[in-house]
């Protein structure tokens, strides 16, 4: 058996910091319901939400809080992000409309109309007190 070359071990380390790092839910579709709602931090981080609201209804993004701790806390840098998509799967001539949780700001439109997506960026803008800023694509 032979040692490990240098670029293997690295490579190995690598894959092994992304794991730790979570590839928080790698875009995987979650329905949210048809009701106004606030969605779990666990739940916003690159994953695609999906609706079938018969009304305008509003989602609310947790707490910049929740948020920070589920991405590795006070230790993670100015500017780490994640993505979410919402897919309105709705009912003709209605609307979902993304509302900012406590420390979160919503930057762009934040409606998303019947039959349509839109996919946000949130980013990390202070690590302090944690706050965030989200951003439509």
């Amino acid at each position: 058996m032979t040692a490990p070359n240098s670029q293997t071990t690295s490579l190995a380390r690598s894959l092994s910091d992304m794991n730790s790092d979570a590839l928080l839910g790698m875009n995987i579709p979650m329905a949210i319901g048809s009701a106004n709602a606030t969605v779990a931090a666990a739940n916003l981080t690159n994953t695609i939400l999906t609706t079938t609201n018969a009304a305008n209804i509003t989602l609310t993004t947790d707490t910049a809080a929740n948020i920070s701790t589920l991405i590795g806390g006070s230790g993670r840098p100015v500017n780490t992000s994640f993505q979410f998509t919402i897919q309105a799967n709705a009912a003709a001539n209605t609307a979902i409309t993304l509302a900012a949780g406590t420390g979160v700001t919503i930057t762009g439109n934040a409606t998303i109309t019947a039959g349509t997506s839109g996919t946000f960026a949130g980013v990390l803008t202070s690590a302090t007190i944690p706050t965030f800023t989200v951003y439509r694509l």
